[in-house]
């Protein structure tokens, strides 16, 4: 049965990376908090989030608040979900920013509320168990697939690494580095189908997201570059355009810029020239200066880790192994791949996999299967918690 139309005002997370910030959930049990006798955990597919004891049962529906969750303190729901703290401010709206928490001996990661203080949330969710004839589950399992930050006017908390000057929007032939959490793959020990694929397992790096990409002329998104200055030497070649990008944006060459430094360091302007491939190489920028120098990088160093690569002209990744073939090929650097893996060799839950990342000193863990394209991170919690994540 085709959804309803009122159900395309919402926003739909699309591509397998996007995120659902905001989303309808249910709760799938509840235990008590260790340490804390006044909360309870509750298990919302991949996640445990700390609640008021007695406040949700098992197979509540709820609305339920991700991790970099920046929510306006101007809702009064919100506010009460932070018991009265002091809101923070975040580019120009006053808030509260979800992080990990230690509660009790317990890692608490989101935020969960009652579904009915939200009328403009409840009314769509109620309209769409009406089109059901009732039917919670079924409502559930489709309104569960979309976003309610916008609605909510929430928004996605990201920290300012760098301050480059910009040409625009990174270019929107190349998707955004993001990757979805192991708390939202409720599937990974349930259906069989994912327990015999091999999995790259590679560590996350803690820095700042970077892209370089090359797209011939020929090539019709060329047509949606930005433009790029007057006198740049890398940036407009005989076959075509390079482009160096933030997360979000593209930076204007500049050899000042941490960015431009990095892709020179590894000459790869002309190296993806040469290559002649419309690709975008997609890695982490890390250094003394990022991110609280987290990767402890001697003073004033810094470097590029590869860890994907996107072709502009099929719009998929490139295969893990291949990406690492690449950047063997361009003498850059591979973020620390650990080997192939088949999920259930490795764990038997997302518990499992949320301990093997905290047993590392790092951010966590990349998973990318080479047969389907799906990948997932694990981040470690502890070292969430001990950054203010």
């Amino acid at each position: 049965m085709p959804l309803p139309k009122f159900i395309d005002e919402l926003t739909y997370p699309s591509g397998p990376n996007a995120r659902r910030l905001v989303s309808i959930r249910y709760i799938l049990s509840i235990q008590p908090c260790v340490g804390n006798q006044s909360k309870d955990m509750a298990e919302i597919d991949g996640w445990r989030v700390a609640v008021d004891k007695d406040d949700f049962q098992p197979g509540s529906i709820v609305l339920f608040c991700e991790p970099d969750c920046f929510l306006p303190a101007n809702n009064p729901m919100f506010t009460q979900g932070f018991g009265g703290a002091p809101p923070m401010e975040y580019m120009g709206v006053k808030g509260y920013r979800v992080t990990s928490q230690l509660v009790g001996q317990e890692i608490s990661q989101g935020k969960v509320f009652s579904l009915e203080d939200f009328p403009e949330v409840t009314k769509t969710f109620r309209d769409l168990v009406d089109y059901y004839n009732g039917e919670e589950d079924v409502a559930v399992m489709d309104i569960g697939l979309f976003c309610f930050a916008a609605r909510l006017s929430v928004a996605k908390w990201e920290a300012a690494f760098l301050s480059d000057e910009c040409l625009g929007a990174m270019p929107p032939f190349i998707r955004k580095t993001s990757i979805e959490r192991h708390a939202n793959c409720p599937n990974l020990f349930t259906k069989s189908k994912y327990f015999q694929r091999l999995y790259q397992e590679s560590v996350k790096l803690d820095g700042c997201s970077m892209t370089v990409y090359f797209i011939g002329k020929n090539q019709p998104a060329y047509r949606s570059c930005n433009p790029a200055r007057p006198g740049n030497s890398f940036t407009e070649g005989t076959k075509g355009r390079i482009g160096v990008c933030s997360h979000r944006k593209e930076i204007a060459e500049n050899k000042d810029s941490l960015y431009w430094q990095a892709a020179i360091k590894y000459n790869l302007p002309q190296q993806l020239h040469n290559l002649g491939q419309n690709i975008a190489i997609q890695g982490e920028l890390c250094g003394s200066t990022i991110n609280g120098n987290r990767e402890k990088f001697p003073d004033g160093e810094h470097d590029f880790f590869i860890f994907d690569v996107w072709d502009i002209d099929t719009k998929k990744y490139w295969a893990p192994d291949r990406t690492v073939q690449l950047a063997a090929q361009l003498n850059c650097k591979h973020v620390p791949v650990r080997g192939d893996f088949k999920i259930r060799s490795i764990a038997f839950n997302h518990q499992g996999l949320s301990n093997r990342a905290e047993a590392l000193n790092a951010e966590g863990l990349v998973y990318k299967c080479a047969e389907d394209g799906r990948r997932f991170k694990v981040h470690n919690r502890k070292w969430l918690l001990n950054h203010g994540e």
